[in-house]
């Protein structure tokens, strides 16, 4: 695969880095911040620290902070030292009930899974989906060998210097109910029948997290997958998850390609596009016949059970 096209996919996502003042301290400032494993949004979360925690700082590494938090030690993103912007959306100005602060890693994932639980079962989607979508897992060290393939002699640091995004205002995770819905859309995305192939798997998510690392969302969550449906077409979910059919893989010529695709997709999630319209669509998701509508306005290609997924 031609790498150099992928290159310039990756390049057009960097941002410039936001440069934190070499503290001994930190202030979160986000209503929380996620505290992981290592310095990447595909590590596990480990704690949820509150805003207003003084946090004491270990280190830098790019865009992550090394820091330690009561007897744990892991890292957080540079966002969490600004003011979040305001909410718009009904998700969102849900997601931080005083009492979701109080809940663990381990309890905020039991509660999105309840509430993707609940979500699937309401639009028929495969609620035993929910565990394997969820529990993938990218290796650390492989994707670390990965970017190094990728980069070879280049300067990422450089990079994002050369290549600035606009500056714009992005979450630093996901709430519960945002996970939840979106974890319940995947299952039913998931229903058409996953591509049981890890080698591909891992694949798609190294070249999918490389773009999310270089994008304004770095630190929100992404699993990609694979839908084994001979034909093309690509889904984000709100919550990071995002589903490419094996025909549309077949159909690329190289990793250039893929690279623009995924990063399509990471885009609607990053700026909320489908938050954004389930905003403007509570009326019809409250509502009984919550998806009825939307298949009025899908081609007639596909037959009812691929019109009635999307």
């Amino acid at each position: 695969m031609r790498r150099w096209l992928f290159l310039v996919i990756v390049i057009t996502f960097f941002i410039p880095g936001i440069g934190i003042a070499k503290t001994s301290t930190i202030n979160v400032k986000r209503n929380r911040a996620l505290l992981r494993k290592g310095p990447g949004s595909f590590y596990e979360v480990i704690a949820a620290v509150p805003k207003g925690t003084v946090l004491d700082t270990l280190g830098i590494a790019d865009t992550w902070i090394k820091v330690r938090f009561r007897e744990k030690t892991g890292f957080v993103s540079e966002k969490v030292t600004e003011n979040a912007a305001p909410q718009k959306d009904v998700f969102s100005q849900l997601a931080f009930h005083p009492a979701a602060l109080k809940l663990s890693a381990h309890g905020m994932a039991a509660g999105a899974k309840g509430f993707a639980m609940r979500f699937s079962k309401r639009i028929k989607g495969d609620r035993h989906l929910i565990d394997r979508l969820s529990a993938y897992q990218l290796d650390p060290a492989l994707y670390e060998q990965f970017r190094i393939e990728t980069y070879k002699n280049q300067n990422p640091a450089k990079l994002h210097k050369r290549f600035p995004l606009p500056e714009t205002a992005v979450r630093s995770d996901y709430s519960i109910m945002e996970e939840g819905i979106g974890l319940g859309i995947a299952s039913k995305i998931g229903a058409l029948k996953l591509y049981d192939n890890k080698m591909i798997t891992d694949y798609i998510n190294l070249v999918g997290n490389l773009i999310v690392e270089a994008s304004p969302g770095y630190d929100l969550s992404f699993k990609f997958f694979v839908i084994d449906q001979p034909f093309v077409n690509a889904f984000a979910c709100p919550s990071g998850y995002i589903f490419i059919t094996k025909g549309l893989l077949q159909f690329m010529k190289n990793e250039g390609e893929l690279a623009a695709v995924l990063g399509h997709e990471i885009a609607h999630v990053v700026y909320q596009h489908g938050l954004k319209e389930l905003e403007k669509r509570k009326p019809i998701i409250i509502a009984e016949d919550a998806f009825s509508q939307l298949n009025s306005e899908l081609p007639k290609e596909k037959d009812d059970r691929f019109q009635k997924v999307e």
